[in-house]
Protein backbone atom coordinates (compact mmCIF):
# COMPACT_ATOMS: atom_id res chain seq x y z
CA UNK A 1 0.00 0.00 0.00
CA UNK A 2 2.78 2.42 0.93
CA UNK A 3 4.61 1.63 -2.35
CA UNK A 4 1.44 2.45 -4.29
CA UNK A 5 1.04 5.78 -2.53
CA UNK A 6 4.68 6.67 -3.14
CA UNK A 7 4.43 5.62 -6.80
CA UNK A 8 1.30 7.69 -7.34
CA UNK A 9 2.86 10.69 -5.58
CA UNK A 10 5.99 10.47 -7.71
CA UNK A 11 3.88 10.18 -10.86
CA UNK A 12 1.95 13.38 -10.07
CA UNK A 13 5.14 15.18 -9.13
CA UNK A 14 6.66 14.21 -12.47
CA UNK A 15 3.55 15.39 -14.36
CA UNK A 16 3.58 18.70 -12.48
CA UNK A 17 7.26 19.30 -13.26
CA UNK A 18 6.78 18.41 -16.92
CA UNK A 19 3.76 20.72 -17.21
CA UNK A 20 5.72 23.57 -15.71
CA UNK A 21 8.55 22.99 -18.20
CA UNK A 22 6.10 22.84 -21.10
CA UNK A 23 4.46 26.08 -19.97
CA UNK A 24 7.88 27.74 -19.79
CA UNK A 25 8.73 26.54 -23.31
CA UNK A 26 5.39 27.83 -24.59
CA UNK A 27 5.96 31.18 -22.87
CA UNK A 28 9.44 31.45 -24.37
CA UNK A 29 8.27 30.44 -27.85
CA UNK A 30 5.42 32.97 -27.74
CA UNK A 31 7.79 35.73 -26.62
CA UNK A 32 10.24 34.97 -29.42
CA UNK A 33 7.49 34.93 -32.05
CA UNK A 34 5.23 37.74 -30.86
CA UNK A 35 7.74 40.23 -29.47
CA UNK A 36 11.11 39.69 -31.09
CA UNK A 37 9.86 38.29 -34.38
CA UNK A 38 7.50 41.24 -34.78
CA UNK A 39 10.41 43.66 -34.39
CA UNK A 40 12.31 41.95 -37.21
CA UNK A 41 9.22 41.72 -39.44
CA UNK A 42 8.40 45.40 -38.88
CA UNK A 43 11.98 46.26 -39.87
CA UNK A 44 11.62 44.14 -43.00
CA UNK A 45 8.39 45.91 -44.00
CA UNK A 46 9.96 49.33 -43.50
CA UNK A 47 13.32 48.64 -45.22
CA UNK A 48 12.40 45.78 -47.57
CA UNK A 49 15.16 43.58 -46.18
CA UNK A 50 15.96 41.38 -43.20
CA UNK A 51 18.30 43.08 -40.72
CA UNK A 52 21.83 41.76 -40.35
CA UNK A 53 21.45 41.69 -36.58
CA UNK A 54 18.60 41.83 -34.12
CA UNK A 55 20.18 44.96 -32.63
CA UNK A 56 19.82 46.70 -36.01
CA UNK A 57 16.08 45.95 -36.02
CA UNK A 58 15.62 46.84 -32.37
CA UNK A 59 17.33 50.24 -32.76
CA UNK A 60 14.82 51.02 -35.52
CA UNK A 61 11.81 50.65 -33.20
CA UNK A 62 10.36 52.29 -30.12
CA UNK A 63 9.67 48.92 -28.48
CA UNK A 64 11.08 48.54 -24.98
CA UNK A 65 11.80 44.91 -24.20
CA UNK A 66 11.49 43.58 -20.64
CA UNK A 67 14.56 41.37 -21.10
CA UNK A 68 17.81 41.31 -22.96
CA UNK A 69 17.61 37.92 -24.62
CA UNK A 70 14.77 35.41 -24.48
CA UNK A 71 11.63 35.51 -22.31
CA UNK A 72 13.72 34.68 -19.24
CA UNK A 73 16.57 37.10 -19.95
CA UNK A 74 18.85 34.25 -21.04
CA UNK A 75 21.15 34.33 -24.08
CA UNK A 76 19.61 34.41 -27.52
CA UNK A 77 21.14 34.01 -30.97
CA UNK A 78 19.66 35.72 -34.03
CA UNK A 79 20.73 34.56 -37.49
CA UNK A 80 19.71 35.85 -40.89
CA UNK A 81 19.59 32.75 -43.07
CA UNK A 82 18.51 34.24 -46.39
CA UNK A 83 16.96 37.28 -48.01
CA UNK A 84 13.61 36.42 -46.44
CA UNK A 85 14.41 34.08 -43.59
CA UNK A 86 15.90 34.16 -40.11
CA UNK A 87 15.79 32.34 -36.81
CA UNK A 88 16.16 32.85 -33.09
CA UNK A 89 17.94 30.26 -30.97
CA UNK A 90 17.11 30.48 -27.28
CA UNK A 91 19.30 28.90 -24.64
CA UNK A 92 16.08 28.11 -22.77
CA UNK A 93 15.05 28.44 -19.16
CA UNK A 94 18.33 27.09 -17.78
CA UNK A 95 20.40 29.59 -19.79
CA UNK A 96 22.74 26.94 -21.23
CA UNK A 97 23.28 26.05 -24.87
CA UNK A 98 23.12 22.27 -24.74
CA UNK A 99 23.30 21.33 -28.42
CA UNK A 100 19.76 20.04 -28.42
CA UNK A 101 19.98 18.04 -25.22
CA UNK A 102 18.26 20.51 -22.91
CA UNK A 103 15.48 23.05 -23.19
CA UNK A 104 16.93 25.03 -26.11
CA UNK A 105 14.34 26.39 -28.58
CA UNK A 106 14.66 27.46 -32.19
CA UNK A 107 12.08 29.75 -33.80
CA UNK A 108 12.43 29.90 -37.58
CA UNK A 109 10.80 32.35 -39.99
CA UNK A 110 10.85 31.19 -43.59
CA UNK A 111 10.40 33.13 -46.82
CA UNK A 112 6.60 32.93 -46.54
CA UNK A 113 6.77 34.27 -42.95
CA UNK A 114 5.66 30.93 -41.61
CA UNK A 115 7.02 30.27 -38.15
CA UNK A 116 7.92 27.14 -36.33
CA UNK A 117 9.07 26.71 -32.78
CA UNK A 118 11.11 23.56 -32.28
CA UNK A 119 12.50 22.04 -29.15
CA UNK A 120 16.01 21.25 -30.35
CA UNK A 121 16.30 17.93 -28.58
CA UNK A 122 13.48 16.64 -30.78
CA UNK A 123 15.74 17.14 -33.82
CA UNK A 124 18.58 14.96 -32.57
Amino acid sequence: MLKSIISISLFYLLVACNTSTNEQRFQNCSYLKEKLGKIVLDFQKKHDRIPSSFEEAHKDTQVILPNRGDAFGNPLIYRKTGEKSFYFLSYGVNGKLENGQGDDLKVTYDKHWQTSCVELRSQF
